[in-house]
């Protein structure tokens, strides 16, 4: 099954490679700027605008995750998620081969798990969550929907990380 990824920006180059590198097959992307539309970006077409959307489930994209990053102001992602599940979307969640989530962890739907994140046993991550290249998430903890953990952000052991949270990097 193929995913379009909504947004076309730096973060939307970590999922794509996470996709790939996953196995999964990519649609093509989308993006706001008009400008951009037929772009081929890391390798996969940027297809249209959020508008399309509808039209890519009428022809058979049943799948997204949101390629939109969220440095301290995650509404923008939050939206993304909202509108694709709005048209029946699934959200799509991708975990990197070089990232480590243990068996009793649990990981929301369209969260990302970049190379080289570890999540260890019995913890929690929220929806459309980003688990970002090299984070540490230690044992019973839980993190809310949209949070994101920047590249080397270590979450230790029993902490709560709310929803729409940043922590950042190291």
């Amino acid at each position: 099954m193929s995913v379009v990824v909504i947004g076309a920006g730096g973060h939307a180059r970590v999922v794509v490679d996470t996709l790939r590198m996953s196995g999964r097959e990519i649609y093509g992307l989308l993006d706001a700027d008009t400008n951009r539309h037929g772009e081929i970006y890391e390798g996969s077409t940027i297809q249209g605008g959020d508008g399309l959307l509808p039209e890519l489930f009428q022809r058979g994209v049943t799948e997204f995750i949101v390629g939109i990053g969220s440095i301290g102001r995650p509404s923008a992602r939050v939206r993304a998620y909202d509108m694709g599940l709005s048209f029946g979307f699934v959200a799509a969640t991708a975990v990197h081969p070089e990232g480590t989530v243990a068996c009793s962890a649990k990981i929301g739907s369209g969260t990302l798990v970049a190379a080289g994140a570890v999540i260890n046993p019995a913890s929690t991550i929220g929806l459309n969550a980003i688990v970002n290249s090299m984070a540490l998430v230690e044992h019973d903890v839980e993190v809310g929907d949209h949070a994101h953990l920047a590249p080397g952000s270590r979450v230790l052991g029993g902490c709560r990380v709310g929803a729409r949270t940043h922590i950042g990097a190291g």
